[in-house]
């Protein structure tokens, strides 16, 4: 069984499994680990930035004119 990919080892396994399902979901591997591994974020702070930059991303896209032939 292959095992599961470890993103930050100050990550806790069930933590480390949220950022897999979330890649998997967005297509977007997680941002800020860098951040995260050099003690600057928390790893609630890692999760909340990860939140706020799929939000972003999202409602940027909600907003580009996607021109139709109606």
């Amino acid at each position: 069984m292959k095992q599961p990919k470890i993103y930050s080892a100050r990550l806790n396994a069930a933590q480390n499994s949220a950022c897999h399902a979330m890649e998997a979901v967005s297509g977007l591997p997680p941002v800020g680990i860098e951040e995260l591994d050099a003690g600057n974020l928390t790893p609630k702070e890692f999760w909340r930035l990860n939140l706020v930059t799929a939000h972003d991303i999202y409602v940027t896209i909600q907003n580009i004119d996607f021109p139709t032939d109606d």
